[in-house]
């Protein structure tokens, strides 16, 4: 976890990538919310980006897809 200061706004975003990558669903899907939250541009490449492969079969990621606007 990055070392920051209370109320101090981080990049959500990255650590869902993170997360997802070391197969720990739960935190990836609870940065991607964070993410959704903070209103973070890198979402709009959520359906295309290969990047996000590893949660694609999970329900989470269809209704994270549907909040932002997407269809799954």
């Amino acid at each position: 976890m990055p070392d920051m200061k209370k109320g101090e706004k981080v990049d959500a975003h990255p650590l869902a990538r993170i997360y997802s990558e070391l197969g720990q669903r739960d935190e990836a899907f609870k940065w991607l919310q964070k993410a959704f939250e903070n209103k973070e541009t890198d979402l709009v490449y959520l359906k295309v980006s290969p990047l996000w492969d590893k949660l694609r079969d999970d329900a989470r990621f269809a209704e994270m897809l549907r909040r932002l606007g997407f269809s799954a």
